[in-house]
């Protein structure tokens, strides 16, 4: 029973997220050229025609909005950077970065994938697959979250 669990789970988390693909919409552009802000995702008031040097020159300009920016201050002071590693690693996900780290990624759950079926089919452990099927709802749960990050609910029409 736990193992048809741990195999469905990954599963769960592929049909969640691209059922919340058709309720949210994306915002990347906004958040790279600093009209949002990568946390709240509030508008930030910024100059047109820095918005237009930003997208042309294919820069990234990543900001927090001054209420997000006061409060990584303020919990830097009280909480030792817990929340400075939630806004990096939101920076992370939202930044051209995660691009190279979801190919390496996608290349270790193939290399898992290809060791799970040969450990089953030449030594017969079935072990492995368990921890290929957390590796892989790991990796969903990833996505989702960086789905959640880069995208907002659509506006009702």
């Amino acid at each position: 029973m736990i193992d048809i669990l741990i195999s469905l789970t990954p599963f769960i988390f592929i049909i969640y997220y691209f059922r919340m693909i058709k309720t949210r919409k994306y915002i990347s552009t906004d958040l790279q050229s600093g009209q949002r802000c990568y946390s709240c995702k509030e508008d930030i008031e910024i100059d047109s025609n820095e918005v237009l040097d930003i997208l042309v020159h294919n820069k990234t300009n990543y900001r927090l909005c001054k209420s997000c920016l006061r409060d990584e201050k303020l919990d830097n002071l009280i909480n030792k950077n817990k929340s400075s590693k939630l806004h990096k690693l939101k920076l992370l996900l939202v930044g051209k970065d995660f691009t190279s780290i979801s190919k390496i990624l996608i290349g270790s759950m193939v290399f898992l994938l290809c060791v799970d079926i040969l450990l089953k089919m030449l030594f017969d452990v079935k072990w492995f697959s368990y921890f290929y099927n957390v590796f892989l709802a790991c990796y969903w749960l990833i996505m989702i979250y960086r789905h959640k990050v880069i995208s907002i609910k659509k506006p009702s029409e």
